[in-house]
């Protein structure tokens, strides 16, 4: 093939296409800053082809807000950081799950000891059964246990649910009276 035959863009050897060649190479330098050879050998490949060329930068792709913050893409970067941020929680509460789930099954434990016991105690008051003071110190027990959770569960009224009154059969009062938890054993 001669040299006028020659398509302007495919002639790489000329004087002209090398000065180009040079000229982009430090425009790319002074655009990049950091790390432009890298660039150069990229934009180098996708300018040899007409067509699509897929290139993949490593650290663009893992850490893609701090990328483009370095390079002054801040439209791009803090999306992105949000975007992150927000798959980076769902990822660790995938990994981690409900980290309170055992302490919560223990308080629904104690709870549920705790209003077993409560029964009891109110029976025995009805029956005037022997072992109230048995009792009363089970629920003083249970009572203390459930204390030591400070998140505790909550009743309808938004309280911690010790602080509810329990209505318990008192004989020396007549029919039953509200006694508050903290008052069983008093």
């Amino acid at each position: 093939m001669n040299k006028q035959n020659l398509n302007p863009l495919d002639d790489t050897e000329s004087a002209a296409a090398l000065a180009y060649a040079e000229e982009r190479r430090a425009n790319i330098r002074t655009f990049v800053r950091t790390n432009p050879d890298y660039y150069i050998r990229n934009f180098d490949k996708i300018g040899a082809s007409s067509r699509f060329t897929a290139t993949f930068n490593a650290m663009a792709g893992l850490f893609g807000p701090v990328w483009f913050g370095a390079r002054g893409l801040w439209s791009w970067a803090l999306p992105f950081l949000i975007l992150e941020a927000l798959a980076f929680v769902q990822i660790a509460r995938g990994l981690f799950g409900d980290l309170a789930a055992d302490a919560m099954a223990r308080i629904a434990s104690i709870e549920g000891t705790l209003d077993l016991r409560r029964q009891q105690l109110a029976t025995a008051i009805e029956t005037n059964s022997d072992k109230i003071d048995v009792y009363r110190r089970t629920v003083d027990s249970a009572r203390s246990q459930h204390r030591r959770y400070p998140c505790g569960s909550r009743s309808a009224g938004g309280r911690r649910a010790d602080h509810r009154a329990d209505r318990v059969a008192d004989p020396a009062a007549g029919q039953g009276r509200a006694i508050r938890r903290g008052q069983l054993g008093a």
